[in-house]
């Protein structure tokens, strides 16, 4: 399966980094960290500011 991000429109492939975290290649200190919490899909991004959390609906 591959992975990838839409962020504002681009299309980005997602490269797997230490344990389930995920980066971009035009932005590496961008991570995304995936988990699976019940029925949901989570995924916190780590930017250089704010974290953002998100679920899958």
């Amino acid at each position: 399966m591959i992975k990838y991000s839409v962020i504002y429109g681009q299309n980005n492939f997602l490269i797997k980094g230490p344990k389930d975290a995920f980066s971009i290649p035009q932005g590496p200190e961008i991570k995304f960290i995936f988990d699976i919490k019940g029925k949901d899909t989570t995924v916190d991004l780590i930017t250089p500011d704010p974290l953002y959390h998100i679920k899958n609906i």
